[in-house]
C-alpha cells in the first residue's frame, strides 16, 4: 500500500485529504449560526442546517463523516441525485459486496427488480434477487453463464 501511495503522490499533488471518522466517533460540527453552504452560499436564517449531510454519500457505505457546510435545501437536492446514482449502479453494488458483512439492497425504478441480503443458515448469507417481470436474466444451461440484462441497453449486459 505504501508503494502505491508513493507512486500516486509522485504524479498527483494532494490538495486536501479527507479521512472520515470511525463509526464510534461523533464528528464535531460548527455551531449552526457559523455555517455557510458551499453549494448555494446560504447562511442562517436564510437557510437551515438541521439535517446531517454526509461528506461522502451513504450510497458508498461505511461513511460517518458529517458535513457542516451543506444546507438542508442543498442536501435534499443532492439526496435525490444520489437516488439516480443508485439506480444507475443497479445490481453492481450488491453483487460487488458478496462476501462482506453488509450488502446494500437494490430496488429498481418501478420495483420490478430487487436485490437484498438474507441469512440462509446462521452465519451464512446470500443475496436474493427478485425479477418480477422475469426478463432481466438469461441463463445458458450449457455454459452455466447468466447474463444480467437489466441495464439501459442490451449491448451493456453484464455476464457473471
Amino acid at each position: 500500500m505504501q508503494k502505491k501511495w508513493k507512486i500516486f503522490t509522485s504524479v498527483y499533488e494532494i490538495q486536501k485529504l479527507y479521512l472520515p471518522p470511525e463509526a464510534n466517533e461523533k464528528p464535531k460540527r460548527k455551531h449552526r449560526t457559523d455555517m455557510s453552504c458551499r453549494f448555494c452560499g446560504g447562511v442562517m436564517p436564510q437557510v437551515s442546517f438541521r439535517s446531517d449531510p454526509h461528506v461522502i454519500s451513504k450510497l458508498f457505505e461505511m461513511n460517518y463523516g458529517i458535513s457542516d457546510f451543506e444546507c438542508d435545501i442543498c442536501n435534499n437536492y443532492f439526496s435525490a441525485e444520489e437516488s439516480h446514482m443508485a439506480h444507475f449502479l443497479g445490481l453492481k453494488r450488491p453483487l460487488d459486496s458478496i462476501g462482506q458483512d453488509k450488502v446494500p439492497s437494490f430496488v429498481s425504478p418501478g420495483k420490478v427488480l430487487t436485490a437484498k441480503m438474507f441469512e440462509v443458515f446462521p452465519g451464512q448469507k446470500a443475496i436474493e434477487i427478485s425479477d418480477l417481470q422475469q426478463q432481466n436474466f438469461k441463463f445458458d444451461p450449457l455454459s452455466g453463464k447468466t447474463d444480467i440484462l437489466c441495464c439501459h441497453s442490451k449491448n451493456s449486459s453484464r455476464g457473471i
